[in-house]
């Protein structure tokens, strides 16, 4: 059995309280997980922004614009 179809097998048996609460949980984990999409991006954006004496602040800040 796939942990999809666990994952579903479990569902069928929560109570419709804790069915409500999967999306919101859901929507927080995706949150904290790396996005592919704006990290690659980021580094686009990076690519040759550094200059001698820059800080890591100035390409950092550019992670702030993109999303």
């Amino acid at each position: 059995m796939t942990t999809i179809a666990k994952i579903k097998q479990v569902i069928s048996h929560l109570r419709i309280e804790q069915v409500e609460e999967l999306p919101r949980w859901l929507k927080e984990f995706r949150s904290r997980q790396p996005s592919p999409t704006r990290d690659n991006t980021w580094l686009k954006l990076a690519v040759g922004a550094a200059k001698p004496g820059m800080t890591i602040e100035e390409p950092m800040s550019l992670s702030h614009e993109v999303e």
